[in-house]
């Protein structure tokens, strides 16, 4: 990922995708991983924000609400990872590859992680997962496997897309998390090769603000917070 300097701000909404047991149950075949690497866009002109309805999805384990057995994903055990205190807001998409020597599919995964070093020497951070993103992908979309091989331009292993540590003034240096990514030069659900995908993030930096600002009645008084003001960027990528 290449952040640029200028200082920039965005105005995009985002939306959630949600896959149904049935169509997770047709896939039978695998695909080359798609990439890591990721650069933010500039001087762009806002798009028009879209909405979709929200669906409720049917477990497909057990319906026990004292019973995790239907967790796909977790966070890393290794305290090192950047995923190894909390995870979230995963979007999923099925891919198919349009080249002629690999015609399987695959299940992709971004998510958003925060690490427990993270959290801890950013202790004035909102107590969110965002923090850094990754990738995982699935032959089936039901077993996972988190992809190791990060982008080699982000400020930590095994990470799609990290902090921006090029622009000090950046809105993304303190945490980044995931909001959509798409494929919007190909076939829908196709992996094109040359194709760009588009993953649109929140950032917050080390601005401080006062608690109150976000709690009812202004409670909070004069204690600050770091990373709240958070802003939604665009990052493109040709392999994902």
């Amino acid at each position: 990922c290449t952040h640029t300097s200028p200082p920039r701000s965005f105005d995009e909404r985002t939306m959630r995708v949600v896959f149904s047991p049935i169509a997770i149950s047709l896939l039978l075949s695998t695909t080359p991983n798609p990439g890591n690497s990721w650069s933010v866009i500039t001087n762009h002109r806002p798009l028009t924000s879209l909405t979709t309805p929200r669906l409720r999805p049917t477990k497909l384990f057990s319906q026990n609400p004292g019973n995790d057995n239907n967790v796909v994903l977790r966070p890393s055990s290794a305290p090192e990872a950047f995923d190894s205190f909390k995870i979230g807001t995963a979007r999923v998409h099925r891919y198919a590859s349009s080249s002629a020597a690999d015609d399987g599919t695959n299940y992709v995964m971004w998510y958003h992680g925060r690490s427990a070093a993270a959290d801890e020497d950013n202790g004035e951070l909102p107590p969110l997962s965002t923090g850094r993103i990754g990738r995982a992908t699935s032959r089936n979309g039901l077993a996972w496997e988190k992809q190791m091989d990060g982008s080699p331009s982000e400020d930590h292993p095994n990470v799609s897309l990290g902090l921006n540590k090029e622009s000090w003034w950046g809105f993304d240096t303190a945490h980044v998390g995931l909001g959509q990514v798409l494929l919007p030069l190909s076939t829908p659900a196709v992996v094109a090769e040359g194709g760009v995908y588009l993953m649109y993030y929140m950032g917050g930096n080390f601005e401080e603000t006062k608690v109150s600002e976000y709690m009812p009645g202004g409670e909070g008084g004069e204690v600050t917070v770091k990373g709240m003001k958070m802003k939604i960027g665009v990052a493109v990528s040709q392999d994902g």
